[in-house]
C-alpha cells in the first residue's frame, strides 16, 4: 500500500463507481457520516482522524469524515493495513462496513432476510452467491424498497445498499451481478450507486 493514498476524482458517468467497476471510486450515495461511523464499530478507537493517520494522510482540523470519505475513493486506501509484524491496524473497508452493519438494527434485519440465505463459505471466508442474493432480494423487495426518492440513513434500504457494496468490493468479479438486483428495485438505488 502506498504511504499516502491520494483521493481520486470520481467521474460523473453512470456506472463508473465501485463495485460495478473494479477499482472505481465509492458510489456517490455513500455518505461521509456513514464512513465516519463504520470504522468505530470495528474498534472504538478508530476515529476518522486515526484512520486518516494510519493511511498516511494528515487530518484536517474539521471535516475529517468528509476527508476520509474522499480518501477512500482510492482502492489502495480501502485495503487492510497491518504492521510489519502482521498486527492489524486497520481492517479493509468492506470488512469494517460489514461489521458495522451487523451492529445496526437495519443491518441485522437485512442480514437475516437477504444476506444470510445467500451466503456461501469458502475456506473460512464468507461470500455472497449472486444468484441466491438476487432471489432473496426479489423475495423481499417490498420490505427493502425505499418509500421515497432517496435512500435514508439507518433504513433497510441503506443496509441493503451497503451490504451490496461491501460484498461487491470483496468479490470484484461479482460486483456488477451483486448490484443488479438492488439497482432494479427502485430509482433511489440507481442514484445511490451513480447509475
Amino acid at each position: 500500500m502506498a504511504d499516502s493514498p491520494a483521493a481520486t476524482t470520481a467521474s460523473t458517468t453512470p456506472g463508473r463507481y465501485a463495485p460495478r467497476i473494479a477499482g472505481g471510486a465509492l458510489p456517490p450515495g455513500l455518505s461521509a457520516e456513514a464512513v465516519g461511523r463504520l470504522y468505530k464499530q470495528f474498534r472504538a478507537d478508530l476515529t476518522a482522524k486515526k484512520v486518516l493517520a494510519t493511511l498516511g494522510i494528515r487530518a484536517a482540523l474539521t471535516g475529517r469524515a468528509e476527508q476520509l470519505r474522499a480518501a477512500l475513493d482510492n482502492p489502495a486506501a480501502r485495503a487492510a493495513v497491518t504492521t510489519p509484524r502482521g498486527d492489524l491496524l486497520l481492517p479493509s473497508f468492506h470488512e469494517a462496513m460489514y461489521g458495522w452493519l451487523l451492529g445496526t438494527p437495519a443491518g441485522s434485519h437485512v442480514h437475516d432476510l437477504v444476506i444470510e440465505p445467500a451466503q456461501r463459505v469458502v475456506e473460512e471466508r464468507t461470500f455472497l452467491d449472486p444468484e441466491r442474493f438476487s432471489e432473496a432480494v426479489a423475495r423481499h423487495a417490498a420490505a427493502l424498497t425505499p418509500p421515497g426518492p432517496a435512500i435514508e440513513p439507518a433504513t433497510d434500504a441503506e443496509a441493503l445498499a451497503l451490504f451490496a457494496l461491501a460484498f461487491g468490493l470483496l468479490q470484484v468479479d461479482d460486483g456488477a451481478a451483486l448490484l443488479a438486483p438492488v439497482v432494479a428495485l427502485a430509482p433511489a438505488f440507481a442514484t445511490y450507486f451513480g447509475d
